[in-house]
């Protein structure tokens, strides 16, 4: 029966027998070193295989690519060629063919994709395992979405509740987007008055009466999936209420000027640059207000 004798037992050996021949003794303090050092040679070649099979591994994982395919079409079923698609999360982006398929390649695994092309509405869709399906609408109005910030202006008039004849006017400023703020201010000037009465204490009167009207309010807005937008938000209201002394000299009436805070709630429809907005602002005087505006 015949062994095989491997690289570091040949070379132990013959430095063994090296020793034995020129000393005399097989097992000296120089030859145990010499073992000790080819045991240590051994494990450090070990840790350099591991370290390389480590380094493999992980160059062939990041080598992996993961595949995405699908087709876009549009509202009719019919394939939309030329498409962009773009896999997010990711910097990868293709085009569909004729037939409105695509395939894309990335380096990590993908949850979404959003398709755009001309003329059309983006659309962003979950990642379907087996194929994935988009579908584009044609671009109009109602589904255009809004890519950047815009300021808006927008002039308002307010009605007031019982029996109040003011009309205040004021204006409604604001920047939108997807979400947005804004800030209104109603006025319809106060009257000035020559002191105060509690409207209890003994008062000769004409019966005619002053009214004035302040407010300012401000809050956030949020687009809905059309050109609509909600807002609400809060602020301070004043109303002045003067009745004229047999004098002629006018007295604020204590009891019926109001002041405190102000709820504003409405709705906002963005046709092209224009505005239609109704609302309403709650407080010590309810009111319903309405405009007309445009965006820039």
């Amino acid at each position: 029966m015949r062994f095989r004798i491997s690289n570091h037992e040949s070379r132990y050996f013959k430095i063994k027998e090296h020793y034995t021949n020129k000393h005399g003794w097989a097992e000296s303090q120089d030859t145990r070193k010499i073992s000790i050092e080819l045991k240590r040679q051994r494990k450090n070649m070990k840790r350099q295989l591991f370290l390389i099979s480590i380094l493999f591994t992980f160059v062939l994982c990041v080598n992996a690519q993961y595949v995405t395919s699908g087709k876009v079409i549009d509202e009719k079923g019919d394939p939309v060629s030329g498409a962009k698609v773009r896999a997010i999360g990711s910097t990868r982006t293709t085009e569909t063919g004729v037939d409105g398929s695509f395939t894309l390649e990335t380096t990590i695994p993908i949850k979404r994709v959003e398709a755009s092309s001309l003329g059309k509405t983006s659309a962003t869709q979950m990642v379907d395992e087996k194929y994935t399906i988009i579908t584009l609408e044609k671009r109009n109005w109602w589904n255009t979405s809004q890519d950047r910030y815009q300021w808006f202006v927008c002039a308002e008039g307010a009605f007031l509740s019982t029996d109040s004849k003011d009309f205040p006017f004021g204006l409604m400023i604001g920047l939108v987007k997807q979400y947005g703020f804004y800030i209104r201010g109603m006025f319809s000037g106060l009257p000035s008055s020559e002191a105060k009465w509690d409207g209890n204490s003994t008062f000769y009167s004409t019966g005619k009466l002053k009214t004035g009207y302040m407010s300012v309010t401000a809050g956030g807005m949020i687009r809905l999936g059309c050109p609509i937008y909600l807002y609400a938000g809060a602020g301070w209201q004043k109303r002045v209420v003067t009745v004229e002394h047999l004098s002629g000299k006018y007295y604020e009436n204590e009891e019926k000027t109001k002041s405190g805070i102000a709820i504003d709630a409405g709705a906002m429809l963005h046709v092209s640059s224009f505005i239609i907005n109704v609302g309403t602002t709650l407080g010590c005087k309810a009111s319903v207000h309405f405009g007309l505006g445009y965006k820039f």
